[in-house]
Parts: structure tokens; C-alpha cells; sequence
């Protein structure tokens, strides 16, 4: 399994240095809390992240100016939750080499083609239509080179998409298109177990899920966004999508290395009879926004629906855009 992270660290603008005194003076802020191991445990890692050069190592960013700002961001992210993770016991050499890999396997994503797909874990949310869609946007997909970019779940959306690509990545010799996956950190060790021997590439799990949403919206090349049938956790994605596009515009490398990105489909079957399409009442609340002026329309002029009423015609379509996307400038806003 390619996992897009090569070795040794990544050069980059020398770090700048550091008053110790005011990094000695933010950790121990952090030692005098009630840590669960022992506040001697807390010191001895606190010490380990000021002495012996790790604690410059440790705070240097890993992302480089010409990069879009909202990996400058993630990285950001990142480095907070992954100190918090050494106040907690896990060694800073560890993390530091795990952000390092994290923004490797960015540069290595960057030029891939890909679709992203979002959606519900849950199998139930799930409709014939979806299987008969899914298996066909793989297939065609595979033939034209198109990777997938998701995050690693195993069941739901997700889940079946990856099989989907799976069955059609089997006996290809030499395939271009991937499987490319953002997973969180506590299904890393189970996603990568999935996937041994597939195209795939994985990201370092990542500690929370804000961080993995952003991540895996500025990876690769989007030829577009699938946002399936989901919930909470899929309306998350689909606006922190829809506010980074939105900046997007004016400011071209704020949510990617690219000008533009694929369109964002919203697969809208009928699963619960007699309820209309499952996206029904967010297209009346994004149309009503427009109308009433809180946003604009070349904010949503990259927004579709996806009834599913030819899931296959309507596989084709998707396809058929990533590919005046990934060949043209087709695909810029507006």
C-alpha cells in the first residue's frame, strides 16, 4: 500500500527562534493542571518538548507559504491537538514525525483527480438506487483514471463506495485511479488492514474530526463533492465545503492549490417514502437564503441535485463534469 509519505523530514524556512523562557512558561502552564498520570508524569513531557531541540522541532510549521491558507490552518489544527495528545503521555518525537507525515501525504494527494464522497456510516440510510448509482460512477470512474477521496469508514456511504472501487480496481494491471482516504485516527489501524494490497493511499488519522473534514475537502485534485444521504456529521461537511468555496472566490488559494473545483452533488433519492428527496429541504433553505440575499449565486451555482431517478444517467453526468473539470477550466465558480 502506497502511503504517499516518504522519508526524512521536509525542508522548509528555518525555523525562527524561540525565547525558551516563554515556551517554558506555556507548557508549564499545562503542568500545573490536575493531569490524570501525575503531575510529575506532565513535567517529565513537558521537558521533553523544551530540551534537546525538540520543543523548535515541535512548533515549526510544516506547511510552506506557497501553500493554500487552509492548510496553514489544518496544520495549525493539528499541532494543537497532537501537544495536547504529548501532555497526555504519547511521545513528541512520535508526533512530530506523524504531522510531518500528515503534510507529506498532502503533497503527494495534490495533483490526484479525484471525487470526494460524504455520507451517513449508517447502513440503513441506504436505497437501491445508491447501489445501482455507486457501482456505476466506480466503474466509469476506474476507466477514466478518477480516484476516490473519502474517510476510510467502513459502513454507510463511505463504506460501499470504497467496495465499489474496490471491485473495480480488482485485476487492473497497473491502474491510475486510487483510493485515496482521510481516516480518523481511532480507525486507522482497521482502515489500513482493509485496504492492504488495493491502490490506496491513507493520511495519518487525524485526532478530530474538524481537522479530517478540512483535510480531506483540500486534498487532491476535486473533480467534485457527493454528499450521499447523511446527517449531522454529513451536513458538517457539506457546509464547511460550501463556506470554503465561498471564500474561495475572491481568494483563490484559501481553500485549495487550485482556482476551482468540482461541482458539489447533492444525491437526493426518496429513502423515506412519502418525504420527497432526502435533500429536498436543504435545496429550499439554500434557494430561500439566495432569495432573501444572504448569499449570492455564484455561491451556489455549483450546487446540483441528484434525484436518482436514472441512477446510471445519473453516474454518467457526475463522471462526464469531473472530466471537463480535470481537462478544462470548466469547473471555476461562478
Amino acid at each position: 500500500m502506497d502511503t504517499g509519505v516518504g522519508g526524512g523530514s521536509l525542508s522548509g524556512p528555518a525555523p525562527r527562534h524561540q525565547d525558551s523562557s516563554s515556551v517554558v512558561a506555556g507548557v508549564a502552564d499545562f503542568t500545573q493542571l490536575s493531569l490524570p498520570w501525575g503531575e510529575e508524569a506532565g513535567q517529565e513531557i513537558a521537558d521533553a518538548i523544551i530540551h534537546d531541540d525538540l520543543g523548535a522541532d515541535f512548533f515549526r510549521p510544516r506547511s510552506r507559504r506557497a501553500d493554500p491558507q487552509f492548510l496553514h490552518l489544518v496544520d495549525a489544527m493539528y499541532a494543537g491537538a497532537l501537544y495536547a495528545l504529548a501532555l497526555r503521555g504519547e511521545p513528541p518525537e512520535e508526533i512530530t514525525a506523524r504531522r510531518d507525515d500528515l503534510i507529506s501525504f498532502y503533497r503527494a494527494a495534490a495533483d490526484i483527480p479525484m471525487l470526494k464522497v460524504y455520507g451517513s456510516a449508517r447502513d440503513p440510510v441506504w436505497h437501491p438506487a445508491l447501489e445501482l448509482f455507486t457501482d456505476e460512477l466506480a466503474r466509469l470512474s476506474v476507466e477514466r483514471g478518477i480516484s476516490l477521496g473519502n474517510g476510510g469508514g467502513a459502513t454507510g456511504a463511505m463504506g460501499r463506495t470504497i467496495h465499489a472501487w474496490e471491485r473495480h480496481l480488482e485485476g487492473k494491471k497497473d491502474p491510475v485511479a486510487k483510493i485515496v482516504c482521510v481516516p480518523l485516527q481511532f480507525l486507522e489501524e482497521t482502515f489500513e488492514a482493509r485496504i492492504e494490497g488495493v491502490n490506496a493511499m491513507m493520511a495519518p488519522g487525524t485526532p478530530a474530526l474538524p481537522i479530517r473534514t478540512s483535510l480531506l475537502h483540500v486534498v487532491g485534485n476535486t473533480l467534485g463533492s457527493l454528499y450521499y444521504p447523511g446527517g449531522f456529521g454529513t451536513i458538517e461537511e457539506l457546509f464547511v465545503d460550501l463556506v470554503g468555496r465561498q471564500l474561495s472566490r475572491p481568494i483563490h488559494t484559501v481553500h485549495s492549490h487550485r482556482e476551482s473545483l468540482g461541482a458539489i452533488w447533492l444525491v437526493s433519492p426518496e429513502i423515506v417514502e412519502g418525504r420527497g428527496g432526502w435533500y429536498e429541504g436543504l435545496r429550499q433553505f439554500l434557494e430561500g437564503s439566495q432569495a432573501g440575499g444572504a448569499v449570492s449565486h455564484p455561491d451556489l451555482a455549483r450546487v446540483k441535485l441528484l434525484t436518482l431517478e436514472d441512477p446510471q444517467a445519473d453516474a454518467r453526468l457526475v463522471v462526464n463534469e469531473a472530466l471537463v473539470c480535470r481537462d478544462t477550466t470548466g469547473c471555476r465558480f461562478g
